[in-house]
């Protein structure tokens, strides 16, 4: 980040949050050691220019009952309550880049096609990397992971988009407010193949 900006950052676990705090803390930075969902409840929506954030993922049973400490999303996956929490977090026009994992762009159906179906409401999809196998290596894993960039809509667009979801839902995919590219899984297979990188 730029010297100038104001950064927030929130840490689940306690000694990665000492950590960070140790490290980073200082004038225009500070770490919280907290679930997110309570940190998300307690701040207002529209806050933030950029979220830049490698989500945790998991099942429902994996949010550990922290999902009751925020009334949004209580439902979802602990992916999809990050992705959609955050968006929801952005200012108009603000950037929003998530490291994944795979389902988040190519899971077919259930949870995470509802999940980028929710996400293009606020926000478009920008595009996607896929990144190789070996990036996380020092951290003693060896998985596929993605990276996710949204802009959240304008004031005016989103308001559009409200009153189009109500009046004329067919013009969104259209639109492709709604692309179905990406809302059916396919970015990779697509238009998004030639940012596979491993």
């Amino acid at each position: 980040a730029p010297s100038s900006a104001l950064v927030d950052a929130v840490e689940l676990n306690e000694t990665s949050g000492k950590i960070n705090g140790l490290i980073n803390n200082g004038t225009g930075y500070s770490t919280t050691v907290s679930p997110f969902e309570r940190v998300a409840a307690a701040t207002p929506d529209e806050q933030y220019d950029a979220v830049v954030s490698n989500v945790p993922f998991g099942k429902l049973a994996d949010r550990g009952g922290n999902q009751l400490h925020d009334a949004r999303y209580q439902k979802e996956p602990l992916q999809n309550y990050f992705i959609l929490r955050s968006l929801e977090k952005l200012k108009p026009n603000g950037l929003a880049i998530f490291i994944v994992p795979p389902s988040c762009v190519m899971g077919r159906g259930g949870k995470d096609e509802e999940m980028r179906v929710k996400a293009s409401y606020m926000a478009e999809f920008l595009g996607g990397y896929r990144l190789p196998s070996s990036v996380f290596q020092t951290a003693a894993t060896d998985t596929v992971t993605d990276v996710m960039v949204f802009r959240k809509y304008s004031e005016d667009a989103a308001l559009k988009i409200s009153e189009l979801r109500e009046q004329s839902a067919e013009l969104l995919v259209t639109a492709n407010v709604q692309w179905q590219e990406f809302i059916t899984g396919q970015y990779f297979n697509a238009s998004g193949k030639r940012y596979v990188l491993g």
